[in-house]
């Protein structure tokens, strides 16, 4: 079977690779080409003059969120991977303290009650939130506005801020 590919994603392919050639294979430039071509060679993307700047672009952000959250270590308990179990107790299980695993349970408790008394919508924000999707779609599927999914958003970054640090004073 061949695969017949379009004159703007051969383009897009031969400027990334040759992008990603061009650099060091431990730099972030590397990872970050790399990843645009595995976005490129997608079909489910359209064949457009911009094909390759949308890739880096996608890619970009997907690289440096991805070094960031490896960079904090442990789990990343509002991840969608943390969701498949309880996230305080997969925390938990990441710290050998029971002094600091207990803080943590009682923290994320905390958290997970003051969200539950902002609402239905504050736990769709939250949930819109750890999957990483736009304002705009999160606020459509919820059925509210983009203006008050935003400031849901702010509270709940407020809260989390309010927890963590009556959890380290």
């Amino acid at each position: 079977m061949t695969l017949a590919l379009s004159e703007a994603r051969c383009d897009a392919l031969s400027t990334l690779q040759s992008l990603r050639d061009r650099r060091d294979t431990s730099s972030i430039e590397y990872d970050v080409a790399d990843h645009a071509l595995s976005l490129a060679m997608s079909p489910s993307r359209d064949d457009t003059r911009y094909l390759a700047r949308d890739c880096l672009r996608n890619a970009r952000s997907i690289v440096v969120r991805s070094r960031r959250r490896s960079r904090e270590g442990g789990v990343d308990f509002l991840s969608p991977a943390a969701a498949e179990g309880d996230p305080a107790e997969l925390v938990a299980a990441e710290t050998p303290d029971p002094f600091e695993r207990a803080l943590w349970r009682t923290t994320y408790a905390v958290f997970v009650e003051r969200i539950r008394a902002l609402g239905r919508d504050a736990e769709r924000a939250l949930a819109g939130m750890v999957e990483d999707e736009p304002v705009e779609r999160t606020a459509r599927e919820a059925g509210m506005s983009p203006r008050k999914l935003k400031s849901l958003r702010a509270q709940i970054r407020r809260l989390a801020g309010d927890a963590l640090a009556r959890a380290v004073s």
